[in-house]
């Protein structure tokens, strides 16, 4: 009896305690729906949680219940008007359900009790048991034993689940559904210890690593719509820091490995399949055609590569096939963007009263009052970005193929990527094809082929406003603060002339095109030395060709004057005054051509050893590593079209004085010699 006094104690300070758990605000519109349909979505949006008895809320009423942003207490007492029930709210948002004036007799303790142990049937102690949005909690002891009493008002079964954490192992959780003993096995975490990551020029176990690093599989971001690697690995990886400046098809982001370590913030190393390559490549390549991604975070995992991987490095593995039939695989997809919100611009009539309030009468902003009448008869101005701005789209098409036998595997890959922006000018597409053989050539010798070409293409308008920037911000407030009362055509389509250039045939005319190619391969053969266990030889050559060929067109456009009206002359009408204007941006037409290439091999030996004695373990690399690297640009340009606006040299001008050409090359090479040595003891002291 003074349990249950104590007990209906509690439950009236908890309304007290409730007021400030929080103000959460909760919005419904259910028809027809029973009373724990209710709770459930409650527990959807907010961070309460209910306990009740399932048995007396079983076959009651249904509800019809619309609610915007309703506290609590409003929305209970709608769903419990004209039924038996209360509510109370305990200080952690733990809403009970019990029958009004419930007789003291009714309240009974529901005692839940079990043991925990492991996969193999050893009692855990020390295991957290909960009861899931609630303080009733316990842990087991030593023998795994675990008991909780559940304070259950009017009896009956229990809804709700148990939660169950410990150290090393998964959460468990389990559905009560009225059972009184629960036993559970933990699964414990500890087998990915054994899972190998790829690091520098090898791989290890999780449990020998003694460096930084984060590994994340191709499952989780091949799906996602992206035109590169880089916007990919976005919030995937701890320490690993994206930063997108622009949505610009074709753009990629910043990649960042933790804070900077070098005054000259230089990127990470990008290695693919054991071969240095630079962001572009790595950019080139499709998520579906990667496996895994490993991260070297400190300078205990990257010192292997030298000063160069000060911050960071990325290793990357390219998938193989596997022994079977071959499987076939196709994912295709199509999105659409659209912004959460644009930003709202005022009225032009707001606008021409604001500016009439303060500007006198000779001001060139300063609108009649006829014309400030005739915009209020119209209703609205004229929107240039509604102009131009279609929806931002991106499809995706993906087919694989993989399988092989026991002496010959292979996986290849195509894809197709294409994305347009909100203007019509900016485009992007990508086509990728791999194809990656394994062959065993005898019990101890492997040799394994990789080829892959990529081929893309970007292009944007050409405008000097924005100086080249891909994040385009200057022609973005260009259409917006275009003047709301020039319309942008005549109804022919021809542009009107603002007074000023225009901003919608600034991104019709003219382009700037970019189309890049890779061409790499990559051979390796593996022989594992006869009579010496775990010593392996491996070489590895690889030939990586990049070419770029950009083009550029500025041409100059028409503009018609027409009549206006008004007070000021802000009325605008589509009679023609006869004079056509040329925009005076770009002030010089011309064409121009940039082409690079770029030329690299990489040529790889290393020795390898990885062995047990027992409780100790070795593993030791030395390697080899030759790369040499020619880059080369040549740019050329010409201005003037004497005869017509055509983008090719052949109609651009002979005056010497328009001819522009540069050029330069870039060599670079290296030899490094190096090796790492890791020694464990019992897979605990390393």
């Amino acid at each position: 009896m003074t349990k249950c006094i104590l007990l209906l104690i509690i439950l009236s300070s908890m309304q007290s305690f409730s007021k400030g758990f929080s103000q959460e605000k909760i919005r419904l519109n259910l028809h027809e729906a029973s009373i724990k349909q209710v709770f459930r979505e409650i527990e959807k949006s907010t961070p309460y949680r209910f306990l009740y008895n399932d048995d007396l809320l079983a076959g009651k009423k249904k509800t019809s219940l619309t609610a915007m942003d309703a506290s609590l207490d409003e929305v209970m007492k709608k769903v419990l008007e004209n039924t038996p029930f209360q509510y109370s709210l305990s200080d952690n948002g733990l809403v009970i359900i019990s029958v009004k004036n419930a007789d003291v007799g009714d309240m009974t303790d529901f005692r839940i009790t079990g043991v925990v142990s492991d996969d193999k049937g050893v009692p855990l102690s020390g295991v957290s048991v909960q009861l899931k949005g609630s303080n009733y909690t316990t842990t087991t002891d030593a023998n795994g034993n675990y008991a909780l009493t559940i304070h259950n008002i009017n009896g009956g079964s229990l809804v709700g689940s148990l939660v169950m954490t410990y150290v090393g192992y998964s959460t468990k959780e389990i559905a009560l559904n009225g059972q009184s003993v629960i036993n559970v096995q933990m699964i414990s975490e500890s087998r990915s210890l054994d899972e190998v990551v790829v690091v520098g020029y090898g791989t290890q176990k999780k449990v020998d690593l003694t460096g930084a690093v984060s590994t994340i599989k191709s499952s989780k971001i091949e799906q996602m719509p992206v035109s590169n690697l880089s916007n990919a690995l976005a919030g995937r990886i701890s320490g690993v820091y994206v930063t997108q400046s622009t949505g610009t098809p074709g753009i990629s982001s910043n990649v960042r490995i933790r804070a900077a370590a070098s005054w000259n913030d230089s990127p990470p190393v990008y290695v693919i399949d054991g071969i240095v390559r630079d962001k572009q490549a790595f950019d080139a390549l499709d998520a579906s055609e990667v496996n895994e991604i490993s991260v070297l975070k400190d300078a205990a995992s990257a010192a292997i590569y030298g000063s160069r991987a000060t911050n960071g490095v990325l290793l990357i593995t390219t998938k193989h096939g596997n022994t079977g039939k071959p499987v076939i695989s196709y994912t295709g997809s199509y999105s659409i963007d659209k912004p959460t919100r644009l930003q709202s611009v005022m009225g032009i009539v707001d606008q021409m009263k604001i500016n009439d309030s303060y500007l006198s009468h000779d001001h060139w902003a300063y609108y009649a009052p006829d014309e400030v009448d005739y915009f209020t008869k119209r209703g609205k101005g004229y929107n240039w970005l509604d102009e131009i701005y279609q929806t931002p789209n991106i499809q995706k098409h993906t087919l694989n193929v993989s399988g092989g036998s026991e002496s010959v595997k292979y996986f290849i890959s195509g894809s197709y990527f294409d994305q347009h922006g909100f203007i019509p000018a900016l485009k992007f597409n990508k086509f990728n094809l791999r194809a990656n053989v394994e062959a065993t050539i005898s019990k101890n010798l492997t040799a394994s082929l990789k080829l892959n070409t990529s081929q893309s293409s970007r292009s944007k308008y050409n405008w000097s406003g924005d100086n080249n920037s891909d994040d385009l911000n200057n022609a973005w407030s260009l259409l917006y603060e275009s003047f709301s009362y020039v319309p942008p055509y005549l109804p022919d389509g021809r542009a009107i002339y603002p007074g000023w250039e225009h901003p919608l045939e600034v991104m019709k005319h003219g382009y700037w095109n970019t189309k890049g190619m890779n061409y790499d391969a990559v051979a390796a053969l593996d022989f594992k030395v006869p009579g010496v266990q775990g010593l392996a030889l491996r070489a590895t050559y690889s030939k990586d060709i990049g070419s770029n060929y950009n083009k550029t067109f500025r041409e100059k456009y028409k503009m018609y004057q027409v009549v206006t009206k008004g007070g000021t002359g802000k009325i605008y009408t589509t009679e023609e005054t006869g004079n056509i204007f040329m925009a005076g941006d770009p002030g010089r037409e011309s064409l121009g051509n940039t082409w690079d290439r770029n030329d690299s091999y990489q040529f790889n030996t290393q020795i390898s050893y990885n062995r047990d004695f027992g409780k100790h373990h070795v593993d030791a690399v030395a390697v080899y590593e030759q790369y040499e690297y020619n880059f080369n640009s040549l740019s050329a340009s010409r201005s003037d079209f004497p005869l017509a606006q055509k983008d090719q040299f052949s109609f651009t001008s002979d005056d010497v004085k328009g001819y522009y050409i540069s050029g330069y090359e870039t060599p670079d090479a290296r030899i490094s010699y190096l090796g790492r040595v890791n020694y464990s003891y019992n897979e605990k002291y390393l």
